[in-house]
């Protein structure tokens, strides 16, 4: 039945299956700010699409600054794509999120992607203000001597 046929509906429905539009929707919302974005972000940073999760991994400081850090480190650890964890490095790092400081640690001693090694680096030089090279039992004894106790 013709009747039937909801163009709105469906352009909608095709929406929430495209990565791009749900892609655009989430900057456009993450611009704006507010609850919606936030909501929105929090559920990207759990996609399926990898492109939709670094972009979440991306926008989650901007949208939620105070609960950010923990999704972030989640991601760090269980995410199988390095750019979504590269960027999860990025973010934490912009973020000065001491609680990141033992899980970029642990990423140096056990990684071997250069790329994910070298922004776990730059967020650990972030973060605790340190210009140590890429050397990791120099970064743990500067950290038994500073971690909080």
């Amino acid at each position: 039945d013709p009747l039937d046929f909801d163009p709105l509906a469906e352009a909608l429905d095709a929406a929430k299956r495209d990565p791009a539009v749900r892609a655009g929707v989430a900057q456009v919302l993450a611009s704006l700010g507010g609850e919606a974005a936030t909501r929105l972000v929090r559920e990207l940073v759990d996609d399926p699409d990898e492109s939709l999760r670094t972009l979440a991994v991306q926008l989650l400081p901007k949208v939620d600054a105070d609960g950010a850090a923990e999704a972030l480190l989640h991601r760090l650890e269980i995410d199988e794509s390095p750019g979504v964890r590269k960027e999860a490095c990025i973010a934490l790092g912009n973020l000065g999120a001491r609680d990141a400081i033992e899980p970029l640690l642990s990423l140096l001693d056990r990684e071997e992607d250069s790329g994910l090694r070298s922004n776990a680096l730059w967020a650990l030089r972030q973060i605790t203000g340190q210009r140590f090279p890429d050397d990791l039992d120099l970064w743990r004894t500067w950290w038994e001597m500073h971690r909080p106790k």
